[in-house]
C-alpha cells in the first residue's frame, strides 16, 4: 500500500515534534505559576511530558480493551451477565466471607 494515497493529519505523529510541542506548552504554563512554585513546576515538565507520551500511547489500546469487552459482552447477553455477576461478587459472598472471619477469631460458623 503506498503511503502517497494517504491524508496525513497534523499532530498525529509521535516522535521528538510531538514531543517538543508539548514541551513548549508546559513551559509557557510554568510562567503562569506564582514565583515560589515555578523551579519546582519546571523541574517536573520532563516527568509530565514522558507521562503525556504514555496516556498518549494508550488511549487506542483502552478503546480497543473497550470495544472487546462490549463484543464479550454481546456474546455473554443471552445467559444474563446482569444476574450473573452480582451473584459471584455480591451479598452471599460478602457473607461467607463475614462466616470466614468468624471461624478465624474463635466463633463457631454462623451459616
Amino acid at each position: 500500500m503506498a503511503a502517497e494515497g494517504l491524508r496525513q493529519r497534523p499532530g498525529k505523529g509521535t516522535g521528538e515534534g510531538k514531543e517538543a510541542s508539548r514541551d513548549e506548552l508546559l513551559r509557557e504554563v510554568s510562567q503562569s505559576v506564582p514565583e515560589s512554585v515555578r523551579p519546582y513546576a519546571e523541574k517536573m515538565i520532563p516527568a509530565v511530558v514522558a507521562a503525556w507520551a504514555v496516556v498518549d500511547a494508550a488511549i487506542p489500546y483502552v478503546l480497543l480493551a473497550r470495544a472487546k469487552a462490549e463484543e464479550g459482552y454481546k456474546l455473554i447477553e443471552p445467559y444474563h451477565p446482569e444476574e450473573l455477576f452480582p451473584a459471584l461478587c455480591g451479598e452471599y459472598t460478602l457473607l461467607n466471607r463475614a462466616d470466614n472471619v468468624c471461624c478465624v477469631v474463635g466463633y463457631k460458623h454462623a451459616i
